[in-house]
């Protein structure tokens, strides 16, 4: 199991909100990971955007959370991403980008 690493997540009204993730996909979605506690964490009532990625070989699909609005992956300047592979963390998958969802918030 890979270890976490709390990352910055700006939401769209402008509001920077700390979340935790895998440490190892930080870097290829374009995360910035940050000390604990340097912004408050994500409220429970807000759901980061995220995109929907697809492994062409098996047609599993991946929720990859919390990605940048001015990121390429978000704004659909690239087709793939790679990511390590869930099974085998020393691998890695080449998914297809398959739909991309905008934040939620939820009243409370």
């Amino acid at each position: 199991m890979t270890a976490a690493a709390y990352v910055q997540y700006v939401s769209d009204n402008g509001t920077t909100y700390q979340r935790k993730t895998l440490a190892d996909l930080v870097t290829p979605l374009g995360l910035t990971s940050e000390a604990l506690g340097a912004h408050v964490m994500l409220p429970r009532s807000i759901h980061p955007r995220y995109i929907l990625a697809k492994d062409p070989a098996t047609g599993r699909e991946h929720k990859l959370r919390g990605i940048a609005v001015g990121n390429t992956h978000w704004t659909g300047a690239t087709a793939t991403i790679t990511v390590p592979d869930p099974s085998d963390r020393t691998s890695t998958l080449t998914l297809d980008i398959a739909g991309h969802f905008g934040e939620k918030r939820y009243a409370r």
